[in-house]
């Protein structure tokens, strides 16, 4: 058995009073939240442009602190992907074989205009840059061998007692 006595009646001008005002409320609220979410994504697309920027201005600082008389503007370009991707290692070990590349092209130039200038080399033919007993010392086996081959005289000396 159904109670009615719990139902009311509502007439007709005033439900459809409240029907439209119901609307209302329902389209300013879903206005309200489309607000939000423009301001939001807006929030977003700032933030998104502003670390873009950092990021932008820490690689250029970057590659600006990277000396162009030693590394070229390639290198200096990956070495900035490196470190913008935090590879260490492999910015470590890119930079590394450029300096040495880059010092014994220094050195090789050295020796050739010691060879030519008899101020730089007063004895031709030999090291522009004579090597010391301590210099010796801290040598590796590579560079002791390398002297032996270059300069056998000086080797005999420092390994002589």
């Amino acid at each position: 058995m159904i109670d009615r006595t719990k139902d009311k009646v509502v007439d007709k001008d005033s439900y459809d009073k409240n029907a439209i005002e119901s609307a209302k409320l329902k389209k300013l609220l879903s206005d309200k939240q489309t607000e939000e979410e423009k301001r939001a994504e807006l929030e977003k697309t700032r933030n998104d442009e502003l670390e873009s920027l950092r990021n932008e201005l820490k690689r250029n600082k970057f590659i600006a602190k990277l000396d162009p008389s030693i590394y070229t503007e390639q290198e200096r370009e990956k070495y900035a992907d490196f470190y913008m991707k935090g590879e260490a290692e492999k910015l470590a070990e890119a930079m590394t074989a450029t300096v040495k590349a880059y010092g014994d092209k220094r050195e090789k130039d050295y020796r050739e205009k010691a060879m030519q200038d008899p101020k730089l080399s007063p004895s031709k033919g030999k090291d522009p840059r004579p090597i010391t007993k301590e210099q010796f010392d801290k040598m590796g086996y590579t560079d002791r061998m390398k002297l032996n081959t270059e300069q056998p005289e000086l080797y005999k000396q420092f390994t002589q007692k």
